[in-house]
């Protein structure tokens, strides 16, 4: 995939492409497993380092998703309202305190 934003020559970026990505297999190379195009699979993990130097406590939550066309993609959309997003330089209190406001 090639992606081109803003004031972008289309005919240009397909040029750049071409010389750029023209070389590339097309197939795997023998021995290797490729993707048959079904669901990927979702394993979760758990990692947990323990800091008590730090003054902040940093942790990700990560779950599944359901595609946009999905019946039940709208309930989601509210789950993920509800759990907030955390931006750079915003602390957990003001996520909190805006996702309460719902």
């Amino acid at each position: 995939i090639v992606v081109g934003t803003g004031a972008v020559d289309h005919a240009e970026l397909c040029k750049l492409a071409e010389a750029n990505f023209a070389n590339l297999p097309r197939s795997a190379p023998e021995g290797v497993v490729v993707s048959d195009g079904g669901k990927p699979w979702f394993i979760g993990s758990d990692i947990r380092m323990r800091e008590d130097s730090e003054e902040h406590a940093h942790l990700i939550l990560a779950f599944e998703g359901l595609p946009w066309v999905h019946k039940d993609e709208p309930v989601m959309s509210v789950i993920a309202a509800l759990l907030g997003t955390l931006a750079p330089g915003q602390d957990a209190k003001n996520v909190a305190n805006s996702a309460g406001k719902l």
